[in-house]
């Protein structure tokens, strides 16, 4: 049942353009934030970020140097242990600055 409702909903999507992202982010500055999608909510509202005591941040951009650092702050080079996922990309573009970067800087 959740199948066909899924079929039918992306039918008629399909061909609809998708907004660019700036697009999107003009959506989201127009909408209350109660309204957003569960995808949309702002990270705040679904954890308590804040309140963690991190060591370190990565992110998936740098992920295998990241890797690197943490096995060998915290001694886990020495135990040979493998990740079982990097990113494969193996990119140096910076993924963030392009989806902002034609952003208007007072919506950032």
């Amino acid at each position: 049942k959740t199948n066909k409702y899924l079929m039918m909903i992306y039918r008629k999507i399909v061909n609809q353009p998708r907004p660019t992202f700036g697009q999107f982010v003009d959506y989201l500055l127009r909408t209350s934030v109660e309204d957003y999608n569960d995808h949309w909510l702002p990270y705040w509202l679904h954890c308590h970020f804040c309140k963690q005591n991190f060591n370190v941040v990565a992110k998936f951009e740098t992920i295998k140097e990241d890797t690197k650092y943490i096995e060998e702050l915290t001694g886990l080079k020495k135990q040979n242990i493998q990740f079982p996922w990097a990113n494969k990309k193996d990119t140096v573009s910076n993924v963030s600055l392009e989806y902002f970067k034609d952003i208007n800087r007072e919506k950032t």
